[in-house]
């Protein structure tokens, strides 16, 4: 309850009367006369010059709780005439009165009638003429109704400091030696202060600063606050949230299988690097303290727009529309009112069964995520027209009997003769077709086509039967005007064909 037992300096005892001088660490007043060394060392030392002028005297005012006994003790030692008297007032009145003493042990009690009580240490010189001085030392006042100081279990949440201490007394909170609050303690001694929430391991204490009785508490582990995890897709590279601060954590996948650990910092914080995770697994990040747990988990999320997918060549023989895109999407296609769709396999295939389509219609293909519905940029595929284009027919001289037309291998090939008889050969590997025809005529005319896969007839090509032009050599014989009726003579040459 005394402050300064030990006597540092004069900070919080004062000087009754007013200081004059200083020297070697003695505090002079009343021009010299009195003067008091505080050693330092638990003892003051007070000197008077004589019983003729006055006394030496220093108080110090504490507080007290009213209808409280106080006991107070001092060794009191004489350093030559010296005298010594303890005096207790209120302020307006006396607690305890004493005349001068020689010097000794002083005690005594009294009971506190105010908040503050002024304790008055005195010295005086048993002679007239010689100057006096008395030591005080292990000067203590003791609240012998003091109640005892309790303070309250403390956690990493509390922001409260409240238990028991003397009626109206002012309690100071302290944390590993720094005060964090002070407050007044009721009428009945209850008091509530409010304090900054302090980290595991501290050690708080509360102090009636009018008794010294103190209290202390050691901090414990609080509810942990909720953690929380952030949205994760499926390219997130970290797990991020906030748990309890320096709390361990933990994130695992759905099967339970641990894909990050690391700690929240002092703020809560975490972030953690971790692998890609499937679309709508569930990722659980856990905190954990001293057996306490805080959990919180989250659905991977597919925010992902597909890129185009990649057509195959498409004709208007093909009855299958097929490329390659992204593992699990979705393809997708209108042709007139039908919408199609099919499904990219694990090794990135599709393959969808298609009527035949008429050369040179658009198909736009779009790839779509299953999981979120997004879609790509169409791909535009323009299907490929198949037609053959006309044969080519062998030139037909008059008399020939066989028609020979050149196309595409395995083609269907149709002859059409001059009298509107059709005939139709499959073209052989290298692409001819023969047809047998009646000894041609000169200037009569065959006509042939050719049809593909698609069904589709080629434009017709025609050829012109040309006359054989005959050669040979003609040797007359000798013709007598008026006598012979006739040329006579030989023929060598194509007799045949002339």
């Amino acid at each position: 309850m005394i402050q300064d037992s030990q006597f540092v300096g004069l900070t919080d005892w004062k000087l009754l009367y007013s200081q004059s001088s200083f020297s070697n660490g003695w505090y002079y007043s009343q021009n010299n006369n009195s003067a008091v060394r505080p050693n330092g060392d638990g003892s003051v030392d007070m000197w008077v010059k004589n019983s003729q002028l006055g006394k030496v005297v220093i108080y110090q005012r504490v507080k007290t709780v009213p209808g409280h006994r106080y006991r107070f003790t001092a060794t009191v030692t004489d350093k030559g005439n010296g005298l010594y008297a303890v005096l207790v007032n209120n302020g307006t009145g006396s607690l305890h009165n004493e005349s001068w003493k020689s010097p000794g042990n002083s005690s005594f009690t009294f009971t506190a009638d105010t908040q503050s009580t002024s304790i008055n240490l005195n010295g005086y010189s048993s002679s007239g003429t010689a100057s006096g001085q008395v030591r005080y030392s292990n000067v203590k006042l003791v609240d012998l109704d003091a109640v005892d100081v309790t303070l309250s279990e403390l956690n990493t949440k509390s922001t409260v400091a409240s238990g028991v201490a003397n009626p109206n007394a002012v309690v100071t909170i302290q944390a590993n030696g720094t005060e964090i609050g002070r407050g007044t303690a009721d009428s009945d001694g209850n008091y509530t202060i409010s304090i900054p929430a302090q980290a595991k391991g501290t050690t708080v204490t509360a102090t009636d600063i009018a008794t010294g009785s103190s209290a202390s508490t050691t901090v414990t582990q609080g509810p942990l606050q909720q953690t929380t995890i952030q949205e994760i897709t499926t390219t997130s590279q970290t797990v991020s949230g906030t748990a309890e601060p320096n709390a361990n954590v933990e994130v695992r996948n759905g099967a339970g299988t641990l894909i990050a650990t690391g700690r929240a910092n002092a703020s809560g914080a975490y972030s953690f690097p971790i692998p890609a995770q499937r679309y709508n697994d569930t990722i659980t990040a856990t905190a954990s303290i001293d057996n306490q747990t805080s959990s919180a988990s989250t659905k991977v999320k597919d925010v992902s727009t597909p890129s185009k997918p990649t057509i195959n060549p498409f004709t208007d023989d093909d009855t299958t529309l097929s490329g390659t895109g992204t593992p699990g999407d979705k393809i997708q296609f209108i042709i007139g009112d039908k919408t199609y769709m099919g499904t990219i396999d694990a090794e990135g295939h599709f393959a969808i069964v298609v009527p035949k389509l008429p050369g040179g219609t658009v198909v736009n293909v779009v790839e779509v995520n299953p999981n979120n519905g997004n879609r790509s940029m169409p791909t535009e595929v323009t299907v490929r027209d198949t037609t053959l284009g006309e044969p080519t027919i062998t030139p037909v001289k008059a008399g020939d009997t066989k028609v020979i037309i050149t196309g595409e291998p395995w083609a269907t090939v149709v002859l059409t003769t001059p009298d509107g008889d059709q005939t139709s050969k499959i073209a052989d590997a290298t692409g001819k077709a023969t047809f047998n025809i009646d000894p041609a005529q000169a200037g009569s005319s065959y006509t042939a086509t050719q049809t593909g896969a698609n069904g589709k007839v080629s434009p017709a090509a025609t050829v012109t039967v040309t006359a054989v032009v005959t050669t040979g050599t003609i040797t007359t014989n000798n013709f007598t005007l008026g006598k012979d009726k006739y040329i006579l003579g030989t023929y060598t040459g194509d007799v045949k064909s002339f």
